[in-house]
């Protein structure tokens, strides 16, 4: 990397183009002149030769190479003999130039490496793969070449397929590059191809490849417009398919959707969700039963008792916590600083904002009320609202019954994602009403004070007169699984903030705060 910056003046962000680069300078040093050295095609004295030639022979190489190695991390290799047979056809089948080939681009370039008395390999596996990249995007009919090779072993060809459709881009290859999405499309509608699996399995690899295109030359093309349409809804429907994918892969469909935009939220609604009612959700007015019996659930805490009878007013609740877009959003209309930490817990639109205090939370909530006064108030949930939400009318231990919490269900300790994720990732974790991410992901501020239960309270109770602590709700990617239940009550300081707590919003039309009344 220092010798590319020193030769270039910079490195670039595109990682196409820094493989192509690095490529491109060895390619140079092959060709400098020492004192009393030639250059490689000088030394090869085969008139007509040219760099290419040796270019796409050492493609050819790495193609074999790759085809032939495993799935892990680790380059593959090739023999002497074979590597020698592979480039003789590229240098007029001559057998002993090929080997004062091999020994060139060992000696002086380092794009070979020895790896054991008679065999080389790539000096790291990116460049094996950034080179089989390139010898795909040369075959006849690349799209559907790449297409195929990815469904019959995705773990091997995910890299190469993602880094081929770059290289075609930035070779002036565009159609071609997003061929091979619509030529994965049309190689999975069979199943056979994909051996059975479904599909959503390759749909964060899709995305990856546009990403990879660009996002400006995707949106340059018509048939890239659809496709990047396609995709998104290809990676909504992985992201919701707990039946065949493991929360790691959902995850992964949601982080690749967030970056190519997530149909689900609205630029001009301020990345509310866009249907009618912004992603808020009707809670009927009622009794519910709110707190622990430890008889029905032995996991219930003291300050979980007792249970005791609530009365609701109705309202509603937000399908998912606010997240990273719409909270940025917030901060940049009203000037808010979003300092290192913000920034580093952040990266993702579609994730739930962290790093808020409960100040923070509530500021939004009083920008929001002000953009959205026909809607009614947004506020936090009291803990009644935000209890009612998450365990119903019939008191259920968890948003989607008693059943016990597992990783199939909620982003908590025993999942394993150790972050945040895209909201909407567990459906078989949401509610009877439809909310997610109430369990686990993160943890909710609450407008109340902590402070004990009492036995009775008034219709739409809002805890403690003043306190010390506000109340947090819901679990968060770090805790184990009793944290998640829906009666299990934190808090902490309303100044503190850390990358597991969040918030979600209620919306109180025609209650009283509401703007004019």
């Amino acid at each position: 990397m220092a010798l590319l910056h020193s030769f270039r003046g910079e490195l670039p962000n595109d990682r196409v183009e820094l493989y192509q680069w690095t490529v491109d300078l060895l390619l140079r040093r092959w060709e400098s002149r020492h004192v009393g050295e030639k250059g490689i095609l000088e030394s090869l004295d085969m008139p007509g030769l040219k760099m290419t030639d040796l270019e796409a022979g050492f493609h050819a190489v790495a193609f074999d190479i790759h085809a032939g190695s495993g799935s892990g991390d680790g380059a593959g290799e090739i023999r002497e003999g074979d590597l020698r047979q592979r480039l003789a056809p590229f240098l007029n089948d001559s057998w002993d130039k090929a080997g004062e080939f091999v020994k060139y681009v060992h000696d002086r370039a380092g794009l070979l490496i020895r790896h054991k008395k008679a065999a080389y390999t790539f000096p790291h596996r990116t460049f094996q793969e950034f080179l089989a990249a390139c010898h795909l995007v040369g075959m006849d009919d690349y799209p559907t070449q790449s297409a195929r090779l990815l469904c019959e072993n995705p773990d091997r060809w995910r890299i190469v397929y993602i880094l081929a459709a770059g290289y075609a881009a930035r070779t002036h290859r565009l159609s071609a590059a997003i061929g091979s999405i619509d030529a994965l499309f049309s190689h999975c509608k069979d199943q056979d191809a994909c051996h059975g699996r479904p599909m959503d399995h390759l749909a964060a690899i899709a995305g990856e490849a546009l990403l990879e295109i660009g996002l400006v030359g995707v949106r340059r093309e018509p048939t890239g417009r659809r496709r990047l349409k396609k995709v998104r809804q290809w990676l909504l429907a992985a992201m919701a398919n707990d039946a065949h994918l493991a929360a790691p892969d959902r995850v992964a469909a949601g982080n690749v959707l967030s970056l190519l935009g997530d149909p689900r939220f609205s630029r001009a609604q301020y990345f509310l969700p866009g249907d009618v009612n912004l992603g808020f959700v009707d809670i009927p007015a009622g009794t519910f039963q709110m707190g622990s019996d430890k008889q029905a659930d032995p996991s219930a805490n003291d300050d979980e008792l007792p249970r005791h009878p609530v009365v609701l007013s109705d309202y509603q609740i937000a399908r998912y916590p606010v997240t990273v877009a719409q909270y940025r959003m917030f901060a940049t209309a009203t000037g808010r600083a979003l300092d290192s930490d913000w920034l580093a817990d952040n990266q993702y639109d579609n994730h739930p904002v962290v790093e808020v205090t409960w100040h923070d939370a509530m500021a939004y909530c009083a920008w929001l009320t002000a953009k959205l006064f026909v809607k009614g108030t947004i506020a936090l949930p009291t803990e009644a609202q935000w209890e009612r939400a998450a365990r119903g009318a019939d008191g259920r231990v968890y948003l989607w019954g008693d059943e016990k919490i597992d990783p199939v269900k909620a982003n908590y300790l025993a999942t394993g994602i150790s972050s945040t994720s895209p909201v909407g990732c567990f459906p078989k974790g949401a509610s009877a009403n439809g909310l997610f991410d109430l369990s686990g992901n993160v943890w909710e501020w609450c407008q109340d004070w902590y402070g004990k239960y009492p036995r009775k309270t008034g219709p739409d109770p809002t805890g403690p007169s003043d306190g010390s602590y506000r109340v947090l709700r819901g679990g968060a990617w770090y805790n184990p699984a009793e944290f998640c239940r829906a009666a299990f009550r934190y808090w902490l300081d309303p100044g503190y903030r850390f990358q597991f707590f969040g918030f979600r919003l209620v919306c109180l039309p025609g209650q009283p705060g509401e703007p004019g009344k």
